[in-house]
């Protein structure tokens, strides 16, 4: 069972209109080799009033009625660390919590039977960088707010982006020397065809898995319930909950009082339905959609450079090419 946090503290909070994101933690001072480096905060919504820091508030910019600011703050957040994420409802609506990592996004639950209220302690684990939270109300984006997650032991900014270029270098020296042993005849000399010859030599080889991955999630794609939501004549209206309460006792001008009872010309009802277009499926159709254009940037560079020669790998990509646009 995770503890809270003893001693914390609010390293940051955002306010809007409808809702606060909170995250609580003690306070720390990055150690790192740079310890003169910013770390990036991100928050995107309609209708942001105030954002804080350390308890410190900045000043916030509105571009058409959205605020966009990217603030540039000592390190805050850190790797191996327990935070306290609190998500609450300002203005009485439900409110909900999205991060792509599904370990933290499992972590913040409702601790209210009307969900007005979420919390929950997250660890990043190992996981640095930025990491973005989305906060919705009733289903409907409201804030987005990226943090920068940062490492204990090393400086992030440098150090670690160059063990990362290193560790690229050696992996490509791998695969180029692999394929000089195995294409004799592809011309790797040509540093502007280094990558896409390795990605595609990659590629050919987990194909055969990959197209087998790809047909499962095709076949059974991930999908949510979608609820919309519409003003209706009494007469259509067949499923309400707590929203159509509230819609009437702002719509009074819908409600009629005969002989003692009340009646409504009108009320707001909802729909639910399935939808495939969720975050999950947009990610494979853009893996499939990249993978089609690396694989014509290499057929023209593989073309060119072979002019002369038999295009012994063109039948194998084109077969490539051919599977994934029947997708």
């Amino acid at each position: 069972m995770d503890l809270r946090p003893t001693g914390s503290d609010r390293l940051l909070e955002v306010k809007t209109d409808c809702v606060t994101f909170m995250i609580k933690g003690k306070r720390r001072a990055y150690g790192g080799a740079g310890e003169k480096e910013n770390s990036i905060l991100a928050v995107k919504g309609a209708n942001v009033k105030d954002i804080l820091v350390n308890g410190q508030s900045t000043i916030i910019d509105k571009q058409d009625g959205v605020t966009i600011r990217q603030i540039q703050i000592s390190p805050v957040f850190f790797e191996q660390t327990n935070y306290e994420i609190i998500v609450q409802s300002i203005c009485g609506n439900e409110v909900s919590f999205w991060h792509e990592n599904s370990l933290i996004r499992e972590k913040v639950s409702a601790i209210t039977d009307d969900g007005k209220l979420l919390t929950g302690i997250v660890n990043f684990q190992n996981s640095i960088g930025f990491s973005e939270f989305i906060i919705g109300i009733e289903d409907k984006g409201e804030l987005i707010v990226q943090i920068e997650v940062y490492p204990t032991k090393v400086s992030y900014k440098e150090d670690y982006q160059h063990m990362l270029q290193d560790i690229t270098e050696e992996v490509y020296a791998v695969a180029i020397d692999f394929i000089k042993q195995t294409y004799q005849n592809f011309i790797i000399e040509d540093n502007g065809n280094t990558v896409p010859a390795v990605f595609f030599q990659v590629l050919s080889h987990f194909f055969a898995k990959f197209v087998q991955a790809a047909n499962k999630i095709i076949a059974a794609p991930h999908h949510r319930l979608e609820t919309e939501y519409s003003v209706l004549p009494i007469h259509k209206v067949k499923r309400v909950d707590h929203r159509a309460k509230t819609w009437l006792e702002k719509h009074s001008e819908y409600v009629q009082v005969n002989n003692g009872n009340v009646l409504a010309k009108k009320a707001l009802t909802f729909n639910k339905s399935i939808t495939y277009n969720t975050l999950e499926n947009q990610f494979v159709k853009y893996v499939l959609m990249d993978i089609l254009v690396r694989l014509k940037d290499f057929k023209r560079r593989y073309q060119k450079i072979m002019r002369k020669r038999k295009h012994i790998y063109l039948r194998e990509l084109l077969l490539c090419r051919k599977r994934l646009i029947a997708w």
